[in-house]
């Protein structure tokens, strides 16, 4: 029972330490950090888990600080402490008086540098954000004056940045709040001007702001083509579609494995997104939700006219399917009807080659001897060109070879 013991020791140290914590923090925080024997152990790390989040969080952040903000250990733990704080009901004003004590610690400056990189974060396909942004987000309408007395206080532009950005991406109210600020000039005196243009691509994502305020913002970008408000509104609903299905409830992994239906989803995302026109959301939905299964997302398109309809499946062979795996898109593709038009056949290619790109770098060779495996026809024509063209833009010497493996040449 060698890591049961392990196991019982640890569980007791635990014990006693929590016990130590809730008497003398101060103390007990003191000889965890500095003995050489705790430090070998990795008890500092081990404990911060188990037992001073838990302290921290019952006797509040603000009598915790003194402690919490001795050593970078335990530097995430006062963030996650104060953010659930803020988040309870404590709002900006709780996070105003913590950093004034920390603007009175001996570590504050560490914690300032800790702070200006991203807090880690369980989830790996997200990097945390930073505690600032995180706690604009938190921060409620009704105290938007006391934040932007803190953003003026502020000496950093990186911080002012995060916490008006974190802010306004938490609704409607804080982006158009933010939106007018720039407009009427008073943000020039308090932000860097160039980060102002990064301010307006927060507010462009958040989409409870008015539809035409979006619009304007997205016409007044010179990097945006210029089209038509319908062709903007739409290409904003895919965006929306998109930030909805990677934020919150897991919805691809619901309707890949059976739990949710193409109408559950359709009506979560209606609820989130109320301005977005009907046939905007259902294609953008389609996009998203064919990766994961495309004969159970097909219905998402019952109903348009068979033009709009054929249009969508041919567009979506290259605006979709980009992060797939080559069986999922050969799967797709049966449900995507042939070519009638030179256009329809040169968006299937398109498909293709965007996807050759991607897989020649993720796969390496096992995706050229998956194209040789296809069945023979046009996919496995289209596919192989495309395999050739990306490693002639890629090795040049190596693709002569390739096209001799794919077209051998008649004796």
């Amino acid at each position: 029972g060698g890591a049961a013991d392990e196991s019982a020791r640890l569980a007791e140290v635990e014990v006693r330490v929590w016990h130590w914590m809730k008497r003398s923090p101060v103390e007990a925080m003191g000889f965890i950090l500095n003995d050489p024997a705790c430090e070998a152990a990795g008890l500092p790390e081990l404990l911060d888990e188990r037992v001073f989040r838990d302290v921290a969080a019952e006797d509040g952040v603000l009598k915790s600080v003194g402690w919490l903000i001795r050593d970078e250990v335990t530097f995430g733990t006062l963030c996650q402490v104060a953010l659930d704080e803020i988040r309870a009901g404590g709002g900006f004003a709780l996070f105003a008086k913590l950093d004034a004590a920390i603007s009175r610690s001996a570590n504050g400056s560490e914690f300032r540098a800790f702070c200006a990189e991203p807090l880690v974060s369980e989830n790996p396909a997200d990097d945390g954000g930073y505690f600032l942004n995180r706690v604009g987000a938190a921060t409620r309408f009704e105290e938007r004056d006391e934040l932007l007395g803190m953003v003026r206080k502020l000496s950093g532009n990186d911080d002012k940045v995060r916490l008006l950005a974190g802010f306004a991406g938490s609704g409607g109210e804080a982006a158009g709040w933010l939106l007018g600020m720039h407009r009427s000039g008073e943000l020039k005196g308090i932000v860097a001007a160039a980060s102002l243009a990064d301010l307006d691509k927060v507010v462009l994502q958040v989409a409870a702001l008015d539809l035409g305020q979006r619009l304007e913002l997205l016409r007044a970008d010179p990097d945006v083509p210029q089209k038509s408000r319908q062709e903007l509104a739409d290409w904003l609903t895919g965006a929306d579609v998109v930030r909805l299905l990677e934020s919150g409830r897991d919805w691809r992994y619901e309707f890949r494995n059976g739990t949710a239906s193409h109408e559950d989803v359709l009506k979560a995302v209606r609820r989130a997104l109320p301005q977005a026109g009907e046939e905007a959301l259902r294609v953008a939905l389609y996009r998203q939700l064919a990766e994961e299964n495309p004969k159970k997302a097909l219905p998402l398109l019952d109903g348009f006219p068979p033009e709009k309809r054929r249009a969508v499946l041919f567009d979506s062979a290259w605006l979709s399917h980009a992060n797939v795996a080559p069986d999922d898109f050969l799967r797709f593709l049966a449900d995507v009807p042939d070519a009638n038009t030179p256009e329809e056949q040169e968006l299937k290619i398109k498909g293709w080659e965007s996807k050759a790109r991607v897989n020649l770098w993720r796969y390496g060779d096992d995706y050229v001897e998956w194209v040789k495996r296809m069945p023979p026809g046009i996919h496995k024509e289209m596919a192989a060109n495309s395999v050739i063209r990306a490693t002639a833009e890629q090795d040049p010497a190596r693709a002569p070879a390739l096209d001799e493996q794919f077209y051998p040449r008649k004796p």
